[in-house]
């Protein structure tokens, strides 16, 4: 995995524990980023790999989740959101439709006005 800028990659061993595989932003502001066409792209390269064995479910997000999804002053993934998302992209019944549904509503939306770009995958 490979990494400018915010937002965040998370993954699930087996059934259960949910882990963060990129890097958390050092950046002295929310909302302040690297862009991969930066000049200086490089001081904020970060690159990062595991054993993919035992990975049941992955999920990459945008910076408008954070706040929601991840607890920045302990560097971990919020398990308890991970899960549920995992379940719903685990479940052949969920649609695109309920996730931008979820994604867009007043309970997300009051905590975050930025972008809220997360995709899911899931091994069956």
């Amino acid at each position: 995995m490979a990494q400018v800028g915010d937002g965040a990659v998370i993954y699930q061993l087996g059934s259960d524990a949910v882990h963060t595989l990129s890097r958390f932003s050092t950046s002295e502001y929310i909302n302040e980023t690297s862009f991969l066409t930066s000049s200086n792209y490089l001081d904020d390269f970060y690159c990062s790999s595991i054993n993919c064995e035992g990975i049941t479910a992955l999920a990459m997000m945008t910076d408008g989740l954070q706040m929601l999804a991840l607890r920045i002053l302990e560097k971990t993934a919020h398990a308890p959101f991970f899960r549920t998302m995992f379940q719903f992209a685990g479940n052949p019944k969920s649609t695109d439709v309920e996730l931008a549904q979820f994604l867009s509503s007043d309970r997300v939306c009051e905590r975050t006005d930025d972008d809220k770009t997360l995709l899911l995958a899931v091994r069956v």
